[in-house]
């Protein structure tokens, strides 16, 4: 019994050391790396170019003050929003100008200025800084606004009598979302 013991041990333990061995040789370590992130949502044209047509200085003349002479529609299309994000929100900056229109700088053309009007206003116009938020529904959502060309009859906005030219301007359109 003694033998058989003995034999069972030496055994055991010769099959402990191979395995041991074994494992030995064939461990090593896994590394896992990654990041989670909130994500971003895309927004499609974002530059974009609204050309008004060409308007004669007498078809303008005789409009009154902040009349519109055009408006025109532009929308952002924002898509793949993560679930967590349920607003755009829209805010107007107007770099060149003072606080309630885009600049036409040294542009030829007078009498007209560059104003903005987003969805939900009805009258009056969008100052530099005014914000409005859009829902974002299923990881979307339709940014929208008018641009309008007004006509202006005073030295706030342009020159009182309509001059004919080319004009071009830009305005700042930050959208972030929450």
């Amino acid at each position: 019994m003694k033998k058989t013991l003995s034999s069972i041990l030496i055994t055991s333990a010769i099959v402990t050391s191979a395995l041991s061995s074994a494992n030995a040789a064939t461990s090593g370590t896994l590394n896992f790396t990654g990041a989670v992130s909130d994500g971003t949502c895309t927004v499609g044209d974002l530059n974009q170019t609204v050309s008004f047509s060409d308007l004669s200085t007498r078809d303008i003349k005789n409009l009154n003050q902040n009349a519109t002479i055009e408006k025109l529609e532009v929308n952002y299309n924002v898509s793949g929003c993560p679930p967590n994000i349920n607003n755009a929100r829209l805010k107007v900056v107007y770099p060149h100008a003072g606080n309630s229109r885009a600049d036409l700088g040294t542009t030829t053309m007078r009498g007209a200025a560059v104003m903005f009007r987003t969805s939900t206003q009805t009258n009056g116009w969008a100052s530099t800084g005014y914000t409005e938020d859009f829902a974002v529904t299923n990881g979307s959502a339709s940014v929208k606004f008018t641009p309008h060309l007004i006509r202006v009859t005073s030295g706030v906005y342009g020159e009182l009598e309509p001059v004919a030219g080319n004009f071009s301007t830009t305005t700042d359109l930050e959208l972030s979302f929450n």
